[in-house]
């Protein structure tokens, strides 16, 4: 198969590293000419040095050098059997490109978009050819997460989506089929328990060394490094644009908004909720997190570590259920989604069910009594 990648971001890049893994011809376009150029001679002493220290041999490197390529003239990918979109994560600049592909492209070609934050449906309403058009979305960081959201738009057909369920397993990725929304439904049922890491941190409760470390307890990542990894301008950008679609109570941290004004965007950048020095992670002074004006939660909160727990394991159930309830997702997908992608031993679903109903609204209605509305069920 002959596929295409639009666009050579950090998404981009790890889409192509995924793909160049396995036995497909790779053509990836790139804005510039002199990246396109670069990117290809770092591939090939990439494969160069693989060859010398004998992980890969002759014939191997000349096939793999020979199908991995780089371009910034969009025609040259008029021969792909499939093509994934991963530019940035703007409408009009997303529609402007899936436009010139589907003018390039045969009939037969899929389009796919690996987008997290922008409704399919829309996106498919600007294409003459939409039947061939489908969201496609891998999650950051792409070795580490073994999941793809199968995005669908209302017409799309059914052989697609098995194509693609086909397509994800072959790639290595558990998919889980997902209706139109304005974001990824994992994504947006994590920003929930983003957000209230930030709000614990906002209240002064806790650094986030600490509620990492409490998140430990279920995750495999805490929400603080988790932010860190993703990108903290990533996040403003996708909450922006979905917090309307989130329950009553769910703003996004100011915290969020102090880290992009003075250039903590991640772990990337050395600075975010932590302070990199190498691969140490250390806690900023508790004022700088502290908001006195916060509004989300009630300044009598506890700092107590079970409640804490509560609060974090609750922040991602809370979310869980309101997507269910809006018909995101069947209670199953969202379910694996969420197990795979937080690293967690039961799912929310399962672990809701061993609680026991009675206990998980109890907990629930104890939360929103203590903490703050955004609780209530």
């Amino acid at each position: 198969m002959k596929i295409g990648i639009v666009g050579y971001g950090k998404m981009g890049k790890g889409i192509f590293n995924l793909l160049s893994s396995l036995d497909h011809e790779i053509i990836v376009w790139t804005r510039d000419g002199e990246k396109a150029k670069d990117s290809k001679n770092q591939i090939d002493k990439k494969l160069m040095r693989g060859l010398k220290n004998g992980i890969i041999n002759q014939d191997q490197y000349r096939q793999k050098s020979s199908t991995l390529a780089f371009t910034h003239y969009l025609e040259d990918l008029e021969a792909c059997d499939l093509v994934i979109e991963s530019i940035v994560e703007d409408f009009q600049q997303k529609v402007t490109m899936l436009q010139k592909l589907e003018s390039l492209l045969s009939p037969r070609a899929l389009m796919l978009t690996n987008t997290s934050s922008l409704s399919i449906n829309k996106l498919a309403g600007e294409l003459k050819h939409s039947e061939r058009f489908c969201g496609f979305h891998f999650f950051y960081p792409i070795p580490l997460v073994n999941l793809v959201e199968i995005i669908k738009w209302e017409n799309v057909s059914k052989d697609i989506v098995n194509s693609l369920i086909v397509f994800a397993y072959a790639l290595g990725k558990e998919p889980i089929i997902i209706n139109d929304a304005p974001a990824s439904a994992i994504n947006d049922i994590l920003a929930y328990y983003y957000y209230e890491g930030a709000y614990i941190l906002e209240q002064g409760l806790v650094a986030p060394s600490l509620v990492d470390k409490t998140a430990l307890n279920f995750c495999r990542v805490g929400p603080c490094e988790s932010m860190d990894i993703v990108g903290i301008k990533l996040i403003i950008e996708t909450s922006e644009r979905t917090v309307n679609v989130r329950k009553e109570g769910m703003i996004v941290p100011d915290l969020l908004y102090k880290l992009i004004s003075q250039d903590r965007l991640g772990r990337d950048r050395g600075r975010g909720f932590f302070i990199y020095h190498a691969e140490k992670m250390e806690d900023d002074v508790r004022e700088f997190y502290l908001n006195d004006h916060q509004k989300h939660s009630y300044q009598s909160s506890s700092p107590d570590k079970s409640i804490l727990s509560k609060r974090l394991l609750y922040s991602i159930f809370n979310g869980f259920l309101y997507s269910v309830s809006r018909g995101i997702s069947s209670e199953s997908e969202l379910n694996i989604g969420l197990k795979e992608v937080l690293g967690m031993r039961e799912g929310p679903l399962d672990m809701m069910k061993s609680i026991g109903k009675d206990m998980v609204r109890n907990e629930f209605h104890f939360l929103a009594q203590q903490v703050g509305k955004r609780f209530e069920q």
